[in-house]
């Protein structure tokens, strides 16, 4: 069981312990991202996956890796954009933790 009941939420659920990342690739550019922007902000978007569903059930976030519109980019762009995937997998153990201030406890 992921979460409930004797498992908990948040902090307690049933993969503390574990991590969880988002790796996915946008159709917009990174400047269609923002506060005010056309897509919105980054963080809103991923907030109801990272921290609603990861989060919720236990695991520890860790900081998402975005490539913004691979097909509008030239090809050695998209190999930079490869070349983060995979910093971003060798280098898990150091990679940054998300963190939320709900203002509540894991039993609200």
């Amino acid at each position: 069981m992921a979460y409930g009941g004797s498992v908990g939420r948040f902090e307690t659920g049933g993969f503390q312990g574990r991590r969880a990342m988002l790796l996915f690739t946008t159709g917009s550019t990174e400047d269609m991202f923002g506060s005010g922007a056309r897509d919105g902000e980054m963080d809103v978007i991923l907030f109801h996956i990272q921290h609603g569903m990861f989060y919720f059930v236990g695991y520890n976030v860790l900081a998402p890796v975005v490539s913004f519109s691979p097909v509008r980019k030239t090809p050695e762009e998209r190999a930079q954009q490869l070349v983060q995937v995979r910093e971003a997998f060798s280098s898990l153990d150091t990679r940054p933790v998300l963190s939320w201030n709900t203002g509540a406890t894991a039993n609200d």
